[in-house]
């Protein structure tokens, strides 16, 4: 069987209404049921449950959604709240429930949701408004 661990990712984010990003990518990084995944090629078939997270993806190229960063080459990052992630034969899809970009987020409306999940023990509620307090604070930095 050929080595694959170099070989490129293709890579798919779809939400329910539109398919939001395809390409190719060094690595995926994001957070399923059972803790932090990152994928580089060569990685091993699954498909796992995703929890509220920041998707981080590197790619070859720049784009419209593409954050060029110093030290990170150019990355892509979107807030998710949920869904499934299938890798086979250095495919990646990730199935979101919901996709932000970070210009699409109020923060002041996250921060009060997390204050009010936190109040009231809301465990779901309060993970997504903080990877998405996380992705806001994130690109922050990078400008």
């Amino acid at each position: 069987m050929a080595d694959t661990t170099h070989a490129p990712l293709k890579v798919s984010i779809v939400a329910p209404q539109h398919q939001v990003w395809s390409g190719s990518a060094s690595s995926v990084s994001l957070r399923t049921t059972e803790g932090e995944m990152g994928i580089l090629g060569g990685h091993e078939p699954t498909f796992s449950e995703l929890v509220a997270c920041v998707v981080q993806v590197r790619t070859p190229e720049s784009g419209p959604l593409i954050h060029a960063t110093q030290k990170e080459g150019n990355l892509l990052r979107l807030a998710i709240d949920g869904g499934f992630v299938s890798v086979h034969h250095n495919h990646v899809s990730v199935l979101a429930e919901q996709v932000l970009l970070p210009t699409e987020i109020d923060t002041a409306a996250e921060q009060k949701a997390l204050t009010d999940a936190e109040r009231t023990g809301d465990r779901d509620a309060a993970r997504q408004a903080r990877s998405r307090l996380a992705l806001v604070e994130a690109t922050a930095v990078q400008h």
